[in-house]
């Protein structure tokens, strides 16, 4: 059995409706970061002074942020600063960091669904 050509466009045409009328539900990705700085892994020959972290989305600055370790896991001290959009983070690193291997480790809540993300990546200091 084959449509005819004209209940195949009512039929389509009422299903579209019905989605427009419904609503199709959206599907929102958590808050992950898309630029680093330093890059994950990269290796440097000067120790950077900021950090930085572009999300994929806006996200809530109250809960969301950076910490800094070193291999043995001891804390760097690091002081946020007001970044420029709602979708980035950053923070000043305290003091000079010597030579040796260093983790990121972010948190960030989407202002868009509320979900919460999390993660880490390392950068070098030769």
């Amino acid at each position: 059995m084959t449509l005819q050509p004209g209940f195949r466009a009512a039929f389509l045409s009422a299903a579209i409706a019905t989605l427009v009328v419904l609503g199709i539900p959206s599907a929102h990705a958590a808050a992950a970061p898309v630029v680093t700085s330093p890059m994950r892994f990269a290796a440097l020959i000067h120790a950077p002074r900021v950090i930085r972290l572009r999300f994929s989305e806006a996200i809530v600055m109250k809960s969301s942020g950076v910490t800094l370790t070193d291999l043995a896991g001891h804390q760097v001290r690091v002081i946020p600063v007001k970044s420029r959009g709602n979708d980035s983070i950053q923070v000043r690193i305290a003091a000079r960091l010597p030579a040796g291997i260093y983790r990121v480790q972010w948190q960030a809540v989407s202002a868009i669904d509320g979900a919460k993300t999390s993660g880490n990546y390392q950068f070098t200091v030769q």
